[in-house]
């Protein structure tokens, strides 16, 4: 059974704001592959 490609980017935007609502400060999403995987980079600026 193949997985929705929907689903994968559903995924990715949840991991996305999670990673926005604790310690860092840059999330950036990555152009999207299809594979059902999150791609994201997350940056924290250390004080």
């Amino acid at each position: 059974m193949r997985k929705s490609p929907n689903k994968g980017i559903i995924f990715e935007n949840e991991v996305a704001e999670k990673l926005k609502g604790m310690v860092f400060d840059h999330v950036k999403e990555t152009k999207r592959s299809r594979e059902c995987g999150a791609d994201i980079l997350a940056f924290r600026i250390p004080l």
